[in-house]
Formats: structure tokens, sequence, C-alpha cells
């Protein structure tokens, strides 16, 4: 039995739904700093988008590992995974960088400090972690996570296993021990201002304050590889397989339940930002579970996310971030949101978005992604859209023969 990572197809969609509720929760909150009106509950925890997207890294970088690990392989080598890493993070990153600060006049991303912006370190000064791509916080945890998952794959492979029941202790424990660390982490180090609204510190933009979306992220690849062709699913399992709906309710009415107690910028206590925290990670695990375990064909909710547009905008979904943040502050000096009205301004700044995304994707991204996987010595040939609509045609997680090698 083989459980190396399959393709995951519709991962890209939840990256998508991610890049989508990212750009909402930012141009919503421009619009509002304009003198619109409050956001409803729902509209105003459209911050999950983070979550989503750190849990599907967590998910689909640990499974190898995992995978190996439970077949007593060998580890995946560290110089191609990092080969890898760096050539889908950094072109991207250093191109929007550089166009972004020529176009919005950042200046000092060019001085002596130009090291900080270019080496995705911004994040660990209090006077720089918003600065030029305010968003790419993000990208900087992303980074020390890629630093951190080869360790911790290798401490775990000093521990010797012996029945099933035994390798998911080994492998579960210290994730649950991540995840607490994170809440604790969360209480302590954040800091609000007189009103009681959060301030922008390292201690909530760096890694430390993700562990809870990072622990769960690995917690379902760990889950992944221990179930992937077992012949009799839980329960569980064949509920979301049978009814991918069930687990996006649940997903609906934790982001209304979320919303209810603020928005992302409203004065909160440390208790009250750490439960909004932790709403987010709950959400995004819903959110991702069809997509993880479950006949991939069932269902409208993998119907949707089979949708040939929305895996596009997923592929797309790195520079879109990237560029979404400038191009919404750039409109609002053109008066776009006078001109063409609040709804307008979203829709044109979402065009334009789409638009940078696909020039980064095809001028540079995919062709960053082929010299990784010739570099790593893998198949060069990297998945379209209509690769991952024919992909879900294969059953995952349910007695499902191997697919191909994700991109991830």
């Amino acid at each position: 039995m083989n459980v190396e990572s399959p393709r995951f197809p519709l991962m890209d969609s939840l990256r998508a739904l991610a890049a989508i509720s990212v750009f909402f929760a930012h141009g919503l909150l421009l619009l509002q700093a304009l003198g619109g009106k409050g956001l409803s509950p729902l509209l105003a925890r459209q911050d999950v988008g983070v979550a989503i997207f750190l849990m599907i890294s967590a998910f689909l970088l640990y499974r190898p590992f995992v995978a190996a690990r439970y077949e007593r392989r060998p580890r995946p080598r560290l110089v191609p995974f990092a080969i890898r890493r760096v050539l889908r993070i950094i072109p991207a990153y250093w191109l929007a960088l550089t166009g972004i600060a020529i176009w919005l006049g950042f200046d000092y991303v060019f001085s002596r400090d130009f090291y900080i912006y270019y080496g995705l370190i911004q994040v660990y000064d209090t006077d720089t972690l918003t600065n030029a791509i305010g968003q790419a916080w993000t990208v900087c945890i992303e980074i020390t996570f890629y630093l951190l998952l080869p360790v911790w794959a290798f401490l775990a492979s000093r521990r010797p296993w012996r029945t099933t029941r035994e390798f998911a202790r080994i492998e579960l424990a210290p994730l649950a021990l991540m995840f607490v660390a994170g809440v604790a982490w969360n209480l302590w180090t954040r800091e609000a201002d007189a009103a009681g609204v959060t301030k922008a510190t390292p201690g909530i933009y760096t890694l430390p304050a993700y562990f809870e979306f990072f622990a769960i992220g690995m917690a379902l690849a760990v889950a992944s590889v221990l179930l992937w062709n077992r012949p009799t699913q839980p329960a569980i399992v064949r509920l979301i397989d049978q009814k991918p709906w069930v687990p996006w309710l649940g997903a609906a009415i934790a982001l209304w339940v979320s919303g209810l107690a603020g928005g992302a910028y409203d004065r909160v206590s440390n208790l009250e930002f750490v439960y909004r925290h932790e709403m987010n990670a709950l959400f995004a695990l819903l959110l991702l579970l069809p997509a993880i375990f479950g006949d991939q064909t069932r269902g409208w909710v993998r119907k949707l996310l089979a949708n040939r547009y929305l895996l596009w905008l997923g592929m797309t979904s790195y520079a879109f971030y990237l560029w979404h943040l400038a191009i919404l502050n750039r409109f609002v000096e053109y008066d776009v949101p006078d001109t063409l009205g609040g709804a307008g301004y979203l829709l044109s700044a979402f065009a334009l978005s789409l638009l940078f995304g696909g020039i980064s994707w095809y001028a540079l991204e995919i062709h960053a992604l082929r010299l990784g996987r010739r570099l790593s010595r893998r198949d060069t040939h990297v998945p379209t859209p209509q690769d991952e609509i024919e992909l879900t045609h294969v059953p995952l997680g349910v007695g499902a023969a191997e697919a191909a090698p994700g991109r991830e």
C-alpha cells in the first residue's frame, strides 16, 4: 500500500476562496474607513482567508513527510524541498515588491534597508512589519514554517513505533502541544491601545501566533495518511464523503457566530481576540474536510470546487494576494469609490487583481515552478485547471488509487 501524497485537486479552489475572502476583507474595511456602513457579522470576519491559506500549506507540505515515515521510507530530501519552496515564493514576491514599490512610490524599499523587505524579515520590527506589501507578513510566516517543517519531521522520525495507534500518538501529541502553545502565545503577547484595539506588533505577525492553524493542518495530514485506502472508514469520514455540505454548514455557522463578537479590527479583550482566532481555525478546518476526505465527485460542494474558473483563480492566487491591496489603495487615491460606487470599486479592483495574478503566473511563476521541479528531479509538468478538473474524477481518501504529486 502506497500513501504517497496525491494532488488533492480541490485545494486550489479553496485557495481561491481564501484569496476572495482576504480581498473583500481589505476592500470592505477600506470602504468602511471612507465612511461606509458598519459590516454585518458575516462580512466582519472575512479575515478567515489567512487561516485557510496556512492550513492548506501545513496539510500539503507535511503529508509527504508523514507518508514516508508511515511507510518507513526515507524522508523527502531537504535540498530539493528548499529549492521548490524558494522558487515558489521568492520570484513572484520580488516581482510584486518591486512593482508595487515603484507604482506607489515606496522609496524606502530601495534604500540601504532593502534587504529587510527582499529578505522577508520586515515582520520582526514594529516600524516595518506592514510596510510595502502589508499583507506579506503571511509570506514571512510561511517562510519560517518551511524552516521548521524539516526539523519537526526529523525529530518525529527519531521516535520508533510499532503499531498504527502508536504512530498516531507520536505524531498527534506534539501537534496538540503546538496548538496549546499558539493559544498561550496569543493570550500573552497581544497588546492593545487605550481604546482596546489590537496593536500591530511582531508578536501577532510571526509564526507562534499561528501555531494553531499549522497544527490542525499537520494533524489533517496525519489523519489522511492513516485513513488512506483503509477498507472501512470511521463514521465521521463516511459522513463527509456522503454529505460534504454538512461540514460547510458548520463552517458557515462558525463564521457567523465569530462575527457576532466583532470584526477583525474591533476593540476586544485578549480572550475575545483568541476566541475569534480559534473560530477562524474551526472555520478553515470544516471548509477543508470535503477536499481531503471522500469521493471528490460527490455532492454540490465538490462540484462547486471543481469549477474551472475557481481552479484558475486558485492557481494564480499567490500573485493575486500580493497585488490586491496595492490596487485597492491606489483605486481609493483615484477616487474610484466616489466615481463607480462601492460595488464598482470592488469589482474593478478585483478584475485588475485577477489580471496581475494571471500575468505573474504565466510570465514568471509557472517557469519558476518548472525550474524547481527540474532542479529537484521532479516531473516538470505544472498542473493546469483542466488537469485539476480531470483529477476530481479520482475518489480521494476512500479506497482510492494514488494520484500524481501535488505542486504545493
